[in-house]
Protein backbone atom coordinates (compact mmCIF):
# COMPACT_ATOMS: atom_id res chain seq x y z
CA UNK A 1 0.00 0.00 0.00
CA UNK A 2 1.15 3.85 -1.02
CA UNK A 3 1.16 6.17 1.60
CA UNK A 4 0.88 10.04 0.54
CA UNK A 5 3.95 11.72 2.08
CA UNK A 6 2.33 13.61 4.83
CA UNK A 7 1.27 10.38 6.25
CA UNK A 8 4.30 8.63 8.43
CA UNK A 9 3.90 5.17 10.89
CA UNK A 10 6.60 5.34 13.52
CA UNK A 11 6.85 1.31 15.39
CA UNK A 12 8.70 0.28 17.89
CA UNK A 13 9.52 -3.62 17.85
CA UNK A 14 10.43 -5.36 21.00
CA UNK A 15 8.85 -7.88 24.09
CA UNK A 16 8.41 -10.81 21.69
CA UNK A 17 10.54 -13.73 22.25
CA UNK A 18 10.59 -14.78 18.74
CA UNK A 19 9.12 -12.46 15.26
CA UNK A 20 7.55 -14.38 12.75
CA UNK A 21 9.39 -12.96 9.80
CA UNK A 22 13.36 -12.82 8.91
CA UNK A 23 13.41 -8.82 9.96
CA UNK A 24 12.78 -8.14 13.50
CA UNK A 25 16.25 -9.00 15.32
CA UNK A 26 14.01 -10.12 18.86
CA UNK A 27 17.29 -9.07 21.19
CA UNK A 28 16.91 -5.44 21.05
CA UNK A 29 14.21 -2.58 20.61
CA UNK A 30 13.93 -1.25 16.99
CA UNK A 31 11.98 1.81 15.70
CA UNK A 32 10.51 1.95 11.89
CA UNK A 33 8.97 4.27 9.77
CA UNK A 34 6.44 2.96 7.17
CA UNK A 35 5.56 6.21 4.56
CA UNK A 36 5.99 6.97 0.79
CA UNK A 37 8.97 4.92 0.99
CA UNK A 38 8.12 1.91 2.17
CA UNK A 39 9.66 -0.06 5.60
CA UNK A 40 12.87 1.21 6.79
CA UNK A 41 14.64 0.48 10.12
CA UNK A 42 15.66 3.95 11.77
CA UNK A 43 16.95 3.54 14.91
CA UNK A 44 18.12 1.10 17.13
CA UNK A 45 18.11 0.33 21.15
CA UNK A 46 19.07 -1.60 23.54
CA UNK A 47 16.65 -4.56 24.80
CA UNK A 48 14.69 -2.78 27.25
CA UNK A 49 11.07 -4.19 29.32
CA UNK A 50 7.85 -2.61 26.95
CA UNK A 51 6.42 -2.83 29.86
CA UNK A 52 7.60 0.22 31.62
CA UNK A 53 6.84 3.72 31.33
CA UNK A 54 10.08 5.25 30.48
CA UNK A 55 10.45 2.30 27.46
CA UNK A 56 6.87 3.65 26.36
CA UNK A 57 8.10 7.41 26.86
CA UNK A 58 11.54 7.38 24.93
CA UNK A 59 9.59 5.70 22.14
CA UNK A 60 7.23 8.68 22.00
CA UNK A 61 9.42 11.43 22.47
CA UNK A 62 11.62 9.96 19.68
CA UNK A 63 8.25 9.92 17.54
CA UNK A 64 7.45 13.43 18.70
CA UNK A 65 10.92 14.79 18.21
CA UNK A 66 11.53 13.08 14.73
CA UNK A 67 8.07 12.99 12.80
CA UNK A 68 6.00 16.28 14.31
CA UNK A 69 2.54 16.01 12.51
CA UNK A 70 -0.23 17.99 12.73
CA UNK A 71 -2.44 15.09 13.99
CA UNK A 72 -0.95 12.15 16.12
CA UNK A 73 -2.24 8.75 16.96
CA UNK A 74 -0.70 6.21 19.20
CA UNK A 75 -1.53 2.86 19.07
CA UNK A 76 -1.07 -0.23 21.35
CA UNK A 77 -0.93 -3.68 20.04
CA UNK A 78 -0.36 -6.62 21.69
CA UNK A 79 -2.61 -8.34 25.14
CA UNK A 80 -4.77 -6.47 27.43
CA UNK A 81 -6.17 -6.93 30.76
CA UNK A 82 -8.22 -4.36 30.94
CA UNK A 83 -8.66 -1.80 34.02
CA UNK A 84 -6.27 -4.14 36.49
CA UNK A 85 -3.24 -5.11 34.24
CA UNK A 86 -3.44 -2.61 31.92
CA UNK A 87 -1.77 -3.58 28.16
CA UNK A 88 1.55 -4.83 26.36
CA UNK A 89 2.62 -7.85 27.78
CA UNK A 90 6.48 -7.94 27.85
CA UNK A 91 7.78 -11.63 27.14
CA UNK A 92 11.25 -10.82 27.61
CA UNK A 93 10.47 -9.73 31.16
CA UNK A 94 8.37 -11.67 32.99
CA UNK A 95 4.98 -10.69 31.31
CA UNK A 96 5.56 -6.84 32.46
CA UNK A 97 2.89 -5.03 31.45
CA UNK A 98 1.98 -1.27 31.24
CA UNK A 99 -0.55 -0.52 34.02
CA UNK A 100 -3.11 2.49 33.61
CA UNK A 101 -0.55 4.61 36.08
CA UNK A 102 2.46 3.94 33.95
CA UNK A 103 0.67 4.88 30.80
CA UNK A 104 -0.35 8.15 32.29
CA UNK A 105 3.29 8.58 33.76
CA UNK A 106 4.79 8.91 30.11
CA UNK A 107 2.01 10.25 28.36
CA UNK A 108 2.21 13.47 31.09
CA UNK A 109 6.37 13.19 30.67
CA UNK A 110 5.79 13.96 26.69
CA UNK A 111 3.16 15.85 26.67
CA UNK A 112 2.48 17.52 29.86
CA UNK A 113 -1.44 18.71 30.09
CA UNK A 114 -1.17 18.93 26.35
CA UNK A 115 -4.20 17.21 24.86
CA UNK A 116 -1.77 16.05 22.23
CA UNK A 117 -2.59 12.90 20.13
CA UNK A 118 -6.39 12.53 17.97
CA UNK A 119 -6.90 9.21 18.47
CA UNK A 120 -5.42 6.69 21.37
CA UNK A 121 -6.14 3.28 20.24
CA UNK A 122 -5.78 -0.57 21.97
CA UNK A 123 -5.52 -3.54 19.67
CA UNK A 124 -5.51 -5.89 21.93
CA UNK A 125 -7.96 -7.22 24.51
CA UNK A 126 -10.66 -5.59 27.51
CA UNK A 127 -9.01 -1.66 27.20
CA UNK A 128 -12.48 0.03 26.63
CA UNK A 129 -13.21 0.74 30.35
CA UNK A 130 -13.80 3.75 31.63
CA UNK A 131 -10.54 3.95 33.85
CA UNK A 132 -8.70 3.79 30.68
CA UNK A 133 -10.78 6.88 29.02
CA UNK A 134 -10.31 8.34 32.68
CA UNK A 135 -6.13 8.47 32.31
CA UNK A 136 -6.62 9.13 28.71
CA UNK A 137 -9.05 11.98 28.44
CA UNK A 138 -6.21 14.47 29.46
CA UNK A 139 -4.10 13.83 26.38
CA UNK A 140 -6.37 12.28 23.58
CA UNK A 141 -9.63 13.03 21.81
CA UNK A 142 -10.83 10.23 21.03
CA UNK A 143 -9.99 6.39 21.95
CA UNK A 144 -10.29 3.27 19.91
CA UNK A 145 -10.83 0.11 22.65
CA UNK A 146 -12.84 -3.01 22.60
CA UNK A 147 -14.80 -4.12 25.88
CA UNK A 148 -14.31 -7.61 24.64
CA UNK A 149 -11.48 -10.42 23.69
CA UNK A 150 -10.24 -9.69 20.72
CA UNK A 151 -9.79 -12.73 17.98
CA UNK A 152 -5.93 -13.12 17.24
CA UNK A 153 -6.03 -11.60 13.88
CA UNK A 154 -6.73 -7.91 15.43
CA UNK A 155 -7.12 -5.25 13.61
CA UNK A 156 -7.37 -5.10 9.80
CA UNK A 157 -4.25 -1.92 9.04
CA UNK A 158 -4.24 -2.20 5.75
CA UNK A 159 -8.03 -1.31 5.46
CA UNK A 160 -7.63 1.89 8.00
CA UNK A 161 -4.32 3.06 6.24
CA UNK A 162 -5.53 2.89 3.08
CA UNK A 163 -8.62 4.97 4.29
CA UNK A 164 -6.05 7.44 5.79
CA UNK A 165 -4.24 7.49 2.91
CA UNK A 166 -6.72 8.48 0.78
CA UNK A 167 -7.93 11.05 3.38
CA UNK A 168 -4.68 12.22 5.29
CA UNK A 169 -6.91 15.08 7.10
CA UNK A 170 -9.36 12.93 8.47
CA UNK A 171 -9.96 13.77 12.39
CA UNK A 172 -9.91 10.94 15.25
CA UNK A 173 -13.84 10.15 15.00
CA UNK A 174 -13.73 9.88 11.00
CA UNK A 175 -10.22 7.44 11.67
CA UNK A 176 -11.46 5.84 14.88
CA UNK A 177 -14.72 4.45 12.03
CA UNK A 178 -12.62 3.48 9.87
CA UNK A 179 -10.43 1.59 11.88
CA UNK A 180 -13.72 0.08 13.30
CA UNK A 181 -15.07 -0.73 10.00
CA UNK A 182 -12.25 -2.53 8.62
CA UNK A 183 -12.05 -4.69 11.63
CA UNK A 184 -15.16 -5.81 11.06
CA UNK A 185 -14.36 -6.56 7.41
CA UNK A 186 -11.37 -8.63 8.79
CA UNK A 187 -12.84 -10.29 11.26
CA UNK A 188 -15.58 -11.42 8.38
CA UNK A 189 -13.15 -12.56 6.02
CA UNK A 190 -11.24 -14.93 8.59
CA UNK A 191 -14.90 -16.42 10.30
CA UNK A 192 -13.99 -14.58 13.96
CA UNK A 193 -16.54 -12.14 13.90
CA UNK A 194 -19.33 -13.49 16.24
CA UNK A 195 -18.55 -11.77 19.75
CA UNK A 196 -15.90 -9.05 18.79
CA UNK A 197 -16.82 -5.55 19.88
CA UNK A 198 -14.73 -2.10 19.22
CA UNK A 199 -16.18 1.40 19.76
CA UNK A 200 -14.90 5.16 19.31
CA UNK A 201 -15.35 6.96 22.66
CA UNK A 202 -15.27 10.36 22.58
CA UNK A 203 -13.22 11.17 25.60
CA UNK A 204 -14.56 14.92 26.06
CA UNK A 205 -17.95 12.80 27.57
CA UNK A 206 -15.51 10.97 30.08
CA UNK A 207 -16.34 13.66 33.20
CA UNK A 208 -19.41 13.35 33.04
CA UNK A 209 -19.98 9.36 32.89
CA UNK A 210 -17.17 9.66 35.69
CA UNK A 211 -19.46 11.64 37.49
CA UNK A 212 -23.17 9.60 36.94
CA UNK A 213 -21.25 6.64 37.42
CA UNK A 214 -20.25 8.08 40.80
CA UNK A 215 -23.53 8.97 41.71
CA UNK A 216 -25.05 5.61 40.87
CA UNK A 217 -22.68 4.07 43.14
CA UNK A 218 -23.87 6.18 45.57
CA UNK A 219 -27.44 5.14 45.19
CA UNK A 220 -26.65 1.40 45.10
CA UNK A 221 -24.64 1.81 49.06
CA UNK A 222 -27.70 3.53 50.03
CA UNK A 223 -30.05 1.33 49.51
CA UNK A 224 -27.49 -1.65 50.34
CA UNK A 225 -27.59 -0.12 53.30
CA UNK A 226 -31.11 -1.22 53.35
CA UNK A 227 -31.03 -4.72 51.64
CA UNK A 228 -27.93 -6.00 50.93
CA UNK A 229 -29.45 -8.27 47.92
CA UNK A 230 -29.33 -5.01 46.25
CA UNK A 231 -25.29 -5.62 45.97
CA UNK A 232 -25.86 -8.98 44.18
CA UNK A 233 -28.35 -7.65 41.97
CA UNK A 234 -25.72 -5.05 40.67
CA UNK A 235 -22.83 -7.39 40.19
CA UNK A 236 -25.32 -9.86 38.42
CA UNK A 237 -26.34 -6.48 36.45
Amino acid sequence: MQLPEDVNVVIETGGASVWQNDVVDASKLQRWVYNSEGLQLIDEQPSASMGQAQTLADFLQFAKTNYPAERTAVLFWNHGGGSVSGVSFDENYDADSLTLDELSQAMKEVYGDKKALEVVGFDTCLMATLDTANVFQKYARYMVASEETEPGNGWLYSGWLGSLAKDPSMDGAKLGKAICDSFVKGCKEVGTDKEITLSVTDLSKTVAITSAVRNMGKVVLQKAEKDTSVCAEFARS
